[in-house]
């Protein structure tokens, strides 16, 4: 698998190296461009591209784990008091998973817990051997701190209705204060936005203009004023979209 993903990502890395260094020749020449620095211009496009590329590729696995973490952790108060009033009602840990795995809570809540359901029925594990072994593969470690601790209450016989009640208020204080976290975060990129957005395109627009006014100095400033406002300031943007919906906790 790892030797496919590795092909896979040369290949793609490869596309977007050709590609990028193809595609802008044409342009450049429109742009009334000298061929040396249409030459010079495409190669660094493409050597750009080529990386933008290794970049999407290499974190695209973790930002799919950074993203079903988040999804467990945000819905992890809401099932932890679902466990705790089945437990309150004496079904055991094993009769609660399954009915969780059966029940509409948040997908990614329902995978993790069928996950061990899996295990029981496929495997052919007891309860607590498929738990210990979900421990350490799920994406969350307070999931993972959740299922140890119902993996050591339970084969310890102590009080799970009163341990998941307690974790219930755990995460619910939790998710306060991530949330407070999200919106000092969401104010600090408010500021990036502002400024490498809005401020910095702006300054780099009257640069360009007063260069085009003087002479251009050798340099194409219309060019240039083209890829500020149609390439630099939505790439700027979209980047800026991707951080605040990484960031910034959705509700359902």
């Amino acid at each position: 698998v790892n030797l496919a993903l590795l092909a896979g990502t040369c290949l793609l890395c490869l596309l977007a190296l050709v590609i990028g260094m193809i595609v802008p020749i044409p342009f450049l020449f429109i742009a009334r461009m000298q061929p040396f620095f249409v030459i010079l211009t495409s190669i660094a496009i493409g050597f750009i591209a080529g990386a933008v590329a290794f970049i999407i590729v290499y974190m695209q696995p973790k930002f799919k784990l950074n993203s079903r973490k988040a999804a467990i952790e945000r819905n992890l108060s809401f099932v932890t008091n679902y466990l705790a009033i089945l437990a309150g009602a004496g079904v055991i840990p094993e009769k609660i998973f399954r009915s969780v795995a059966k029940s509409d809570v948040d997908p990614a809540i329902r995978y993790e817990v069928s996950e061990i359901i899996r295990r029981m029925e496929v495997f052919g594990e007891d309860f607590y051997t498929a738990l210990s072994v979900r421990i350490d593969e799920t994406p969350s470690p307070r999931f993972g701190e959740l299922l140890r601790g119902i993996l050591l209450v339970g084969s310890t016989g102590g009080d799970m209705k009163r341990y998941l009640f307690l974790q219930g208020k755990r995460f619910i204080r939790l998710k306060g204060i991530n949330m407070r976290k999200s919106l000092d975060s969401l104010g600090v990129m408010a500021e990036l936005y502002v400024t490498g957005g809005i401020v910095l395109p702006l300054i780099m627009v009257v640069m360009l203009a007063t260069l085009s006014f003087l002479g251009g100095g050798g340099i194409n400033a219309m060019m240039w004023l083209y890829l500020v406002t149609y390439l630099m300031v939505p790439m700027i943007s979209m980047m800026m979209l991707l951080m605040i919906d990484s960031t910034v906790p959705s509700e359902d």
